[in-house]
């Protein structure tokens, strides 16, 4: 597993708190397209960020609006032909499909169930805990603390870890760690898998689906200093370079896609150094991208595969336009 950060975020596994078909978009770590549909201008919309098994599912089992100034670069200004990545800085793709749960449903109900089933494909297993801390102070009382801890996923392993499938309290997960290909291999295992988790827990209903990348941008450490505008459009700057050096940073950006009101949210933070036997120029600045689209709220039904292809589709154009309207072209010469 990546373990260059502390803490945990999300439902991601990188300790930070991844017959097909071709969708036209491809990842970042694949291709950027031109969009002539795109409006012209200087200006433009940077786009988001019961444990029985039910017959219903094992049939199915095979088969803030925020505008920021940017550089017109989704303007037919290219060719239609792809532009590709052939090392992408992907450390994790993660995609989150978050449900309502049947009345009185409890995750450990599903345990037994669920490594049964997912066994032969995912051999290895391991649980999840939370533990959730709530500090209550009154004008007349002492504080009072409270603890509450439980089982939050079990988790469905590959041998190497680097895919996995999670069951979790609030829905499904699927996560691929490096190396990361490009979402049309994983569709179809997606699909069983999710066909899977709905056999075994029966979801009521789809609340929210989310895609996220976790992206890992070494930047070259020149004199000691670094020049984030050479890599990146966005993230802070500092107001007198001359006279200040950048050491570190954390910056987040949410906003939402007027047309689709898919949402995003991106963070950009910094790694500690890497020190390295090569004189300082070879030394570099690892730079988290964390790209994270969210579809605009909207409920159904988990068995419509189609539908949650289409969501996913849509998530994928987006955090691909999020991707490439904030690296440069230097930036992407790192990966080539």
């Amino acid at each position: 597993m990546y373990r260059e950060r502390a803490g945990r975020r999300g439902n991601s596994t990188v300790e930070h708190d991844q017959h097909r078909q071709r969708p036209p978009m491809k990842d970042e770590d694949q291709t950027y397209l031109s969009d002539p549909k795109q409006k012209k201008g200087n200006r433009h919309t940077i786009i988001a960020l019961g444990g029985r098994i039910s017959e219903k599912y094992l049939s199915a089992m095979h088969p803030a609006m925020l505008e920021i100034p940017q550089p017109d670069i989704l303007a037919p200004t290219m060719s239609d032909q792809a532009s590709k990545l052939p090392n992408p800085p992907i450390v994790e793709a993660i995609l989150d499909i978050d449900c309502d749960m049947p009345p009185g449903w409890q995750l450990e109900s599903v345990e037994a169930s669920a490594r049964e089933v997912f066994r032969e494909r995912y051999p290895k297993f391991r649980t999840q805990y939370f533990q959730h801390h709530t500090i209550e102070g009154k004008a007349d009382a002492p504080l009072a603390a409270t603890v509450r801890h439980g089982i939050a996923a079990f988790q469905f392993l590959h041998d190497d870890e680097k895919q996995l499938v999670q069951c979790r309290v609030q829905g499904f997960s699927f996560n691929r760690l490096a190396p990361y290909t490009t979402l049309d291999d994983y569709l179809a295992e997606i699909r069983e898998s999710w066909t899977t988790f709905c056999a075994l827990v029966s979801p009521v209903m789809i609340k929210q689906i989310r895609l996220r990348f976790i992206n890992r941008i070494p930047i070259p450490l020149k004199n000691g200093t670094f020049d984030l505008d050479q890599y990146l459009s966005i993230g802070p700057r500092l107001p007198d370079k001359n006279s200040v050096t950048e050491m570190r940073f954390l910056n987040q950006i949410a906003a939402q896609d007027k047309q689709s009101g898919h949402t995003m949210n991106i963070v950009l933070t910094t790694q500690p150094i890497v020190l390295t036997t090569q004189p300082d120029d070879g030394k570099q600045v690892p730079i988290i991208f964390d790209n994270c689209v969210i579809a605009s709220s909207q409920s159904h039904e988990p068995d419509d595969w189609d539908w949650i292809l289409k969501i996913i589709s849509e998530l994928r154009a987006l955090k691909n336009r999020v991707f490439f309207e904030s690296v440069t072209s230097k930036c992407k010469a790192l990966f080539q």
